[in-house]
């Protein structure tokens, strides 16, 4: 790739450095045809942090494939060794993005192969990887050998420059999509009574997250409704991929992990309240610091035993953070990987996150298993951006939505401790979808 910014070889890549990107670069660059974009954005300002957007890539999808054999092709996808100057944003050098469903990371049976089951993991090797700093306005394109022409290559300059239309997105046809609930109220309710019979002092269970599903047979133009979503409800962490059968995307405030020169970053998110305007107060509840309290202990017995000798700290607790009418209470924590333990441990041990599952993980995941009536799919998945330097930046698949040949589904969850009420989490976990099932409707 001929540059006039100057460029260095890394590996099979070569790396530009782009100054100047303009304000809604990432709008710009959704028309451009990306494969996956992945995004995380500062929780307390809802400004974009960082970036990484793939063209010209390729897409593995499995399907009957055991755990084992998805985290072996994701470790030889990122066996580069790659580094560039140290103001680069990590990640920049390239890497992949992978996307690992529920199914597969709770161990459960495989499913058969149907025209409406989403693949169980997706793996996307971009050919152009952007990489955007979005605090110091720059970007790093980094291209694999032949990864695309140099007219792609400009477009994409253009587009970081400002230069060129902003897409519109195609518009779906009136009237909006139609959504149907999977489970109703009555049955959730009836088996997230089962569920609290099951927990308490002396059980295995503390709490369980029991999720809603809700789907629609139309279709609609994924580019289009990621930049709908984006503009709507900007959240911790943004994604968008697209493989030969499925298209996915969603706007999660629920982090996994970043991990950077062995140090991690993870967070969880303890309890959810629906509010109604700014001027609300949370005074958290019993039942809601039990919520939090469930999910915090399945983030420290999760990565405790990973922890290097200095432990684990947590920077912060009960942190109050908003998205899209609901308040949050999160908890985050920091330490070094031990000694023989790799970043896919590190992902293997979080996902399915706490926050998604419940506490302890086990019971929790045969708590599901038994009371949930739906597949899971992708939701509650992890997806993360994997760096050929050693960093990840991954996020749970959740506040999510996908669609295959049958049409959309979108998905969320809620905590049931024994103080819930089961109606109240139902209707929580369909407010939850909203912002999803708004950034399909025209406008």
């Amino acid at each position: 790739m001929e540059s006039g910014h100057g460029g260095l070889k890394v590996n099979s890549s070569e790396i530009e450095l782009v100054d100047g990107v303009a304000a809604d670069a990432v709008a710009r660059l959704t028309g451009c045809n990306p494969h996956f974009v992945f995004e995380r954005f500062d929780p307390r300002t809802r400004r974009p942090v960082q970036t990484h957007i793939g063209f010209n890539g390729t897409g593995d999808e499995f399907h009957q494939t055991p755990a084992d054999g998805v985290f072996s092709a994701l470790r030889q996808r990122i066996a580069n060794d790659a580094s560039i100057h140290s103001d680069a944003p990590p990640g920049a050098g390239g890497g992949v993005l992978a996307l690992i469903g529920y199914s597969l990371l709770a161990g459960r049976p495989p499913l058969p192969r149907s025209a409406d089951a989403a693949p169980e993991a997706v793996i996307l090797t971009p050919g152009l990887l952007v990489t955007i700093d979005h605090g110091a306005g720059r970007a790093w394109l980094a291209a694999e050998v032949d990864g695309a022409s140099e007219v792609e290559v400009q477009t994409i300059r253009d587009a970081l420059k400002g230069l060129g239309e902003v897409p519109a997105g195609k518009a779906l046809p009136a009237p909006a999509p139609e959504w149907s609930a999977t489970t109703s109220e009555a049955d959730f309710a009836a088996f997230a009574r089962s569920a609290q019979a099951r927990m308490g002092p002396g059980q295995p269970v503390e709490g369980v997250v029991l999720s809603v599903q809700m789907r629609s047979r139309r279709r609609c133009d994924p580019l289009a409704a990621y930049r709908v979503l984006r503009a709507i409800n900007p959240s911790s962490y943004m994604f968008l991929a697209r493989s030969p059968s499925l298209d996915a995307w969603g706007a999660t405030s629920l982090g996994l992990v970043r991990l950077t020169n062995g140090r991690f970053f993870a967070e969880t998110d303890g309890a959810t309240r629906p509010y109604e305007d700014e001027s609300f107060v949370w005074m958290p509840s019993p039942k809601e610091i039990a919520e939090y309290d469930v999910v915090v202990g399945a983030l420290r017995e999760a990565l405790e035993p990973l922890t290097d000798e200095d432990g684990l700290t947590f920077d912060s607790e009960m942190e109050e953070r908003r998205f899209f009418n609901l308040a949050h209470l999160f908890a985050t924590a920091t330490g070094r990987l031990a000694p023989g333990i790799d970043r896919l441990d590190l992902v293997r041990a979080l996902s399915p996150h706490g926050a998604a599952v419940g506490h302890h993980r086990q019971p929790a995941l045969d708590l599901i298993a038994t009371s949930e009536t739906v597949v899971r799919g992708p939701f509650s998945g992890t997806i993360g951006f994997f760096g050929y330097d050693g960093s990840i930046d991954a996020s749970a698949f959740t506040r999510s939505m996908w669609q295959t040949e049958t049409g959309m589904t979108v998905h969320a969850g809620a905590k049931v401790v024994p103080a819930s009420i089961p109606e109240e989490e139902y209707r929580e976990c369909v407010l939850k979808t909203l912002a999803l099932r708004r950034c399909v409707e025209p406008s």
